[in-house]
């Protein structure tokens, strides 16, 4: 019986863990999720017309980056400060180097009341396998 009631009780644990991990994603109201994320090849195709943040470091921006992105250091103190700044109705496009950093940032611009939040799958990492230009 001992035996039985540990097994329920780790089985409800481990069941609590995982719906507690698994959060539910804030919707716009025509039900599409505020933070999506975008391929290099949808990038791509649109670059040059987006509100584009890098959110890497100073350093990291000035050794390559994308055409017409601006840098918001994630890492900084006044990250949240600097994206307040910024209109909460436009479409926001972020990108990092792997794409950790820029998911990080866009759950922040989700916080603020950000609706549409686009996030480079794989970063700059991704970007580079397709060639794609960048700016040095």
């Amino acid at each position: 019986m001992r035996k039985v009631l540990s097994i329920v009780f780790l089985s409800g644990l481990m069941f609590l863990s995982v719906t507690s991990c698994n959060q539910q994603e804030k919707k716009n109201a025509d039900g599409t999720p505020v933070v999506q994320d975008i391929s290099a090849q949808e990038l791509n195709a649109i670059e040059n017309e987006i509100l584009l943040i890098d959110v890497r470091t100073p350093r990291e921006y000035q050794s390559g980056h994308l055409k017409n992105a601006i840098n918001i250091d994630y890492s900084s103190s006044d990250f949240k400060n600097k994206i307040a700044e910024l209109p909460k109705d436009q479409e926001i496009y972020l990108y990092c180097k792997s794409g950790m950093r820029s998911s990080r940032a866009a759950r922040q611009f989700e916080k603020l009341g950000f609706k549409k939040v686009y996030d480079l799958e794989g970063g700059l990492l991704s970007w580079q396998r397709n060639q794609y230009p960048m700016v040095k």
